[in-house]
């Protein structure tokens, strides 16, 4: 039992030698960068490269927020339509900000004032 694990992770690190061996011939540069990271004890995972013919190698990083491109920006207009609707009217305009920062701060008719 003890022989068939041992088989089985010389087998996953042979693979694991070659798939890197195979990214260093494409990706020369990126896995240069990763050499002193992986020298110093380390163990560095590349997650995305692209070398001088385009090729590329994991996946691109998540853009934060969210994307817009295509069909969306088509219904763009719509939706600033009903966002005027469902937005109240004035919302930041000085009785109002006064309004709420009276609900908010409530004087202490404990405290006496020196």
């Amino acid at each position: 039992m003890t022989g068939d694990l041992l088989a089985r992770i010389e087998a996953e690190r042979k693979r694991y030698d070659d798939e890197r061996a195979d990214n260093r011939k494409r990706f020369p540069y990126a896995m240069e960068l990763l050499d002193p990271v992986r020298d110093a004890g380390l163990a560095p995972k590349l997650r995305h490269a692209t070398n001088a013919n385009g090729d590329s190698i994991g996946r691109p990083p998540a853009l934060p927020g969210i994307g817009v491109d295509g069909d969306k920006l088509a219904r763009l207009p719509e939706y600033l339509t009903a966002l005027r609707e469902l937005a109240p009217k004035n919302w930041n305009d000085p009785r109002a900000y006064n309004a709420r920062a009276s609900r908010c701060i409530k004087p202490n008719p404990w405290r006496a004032d020196d």
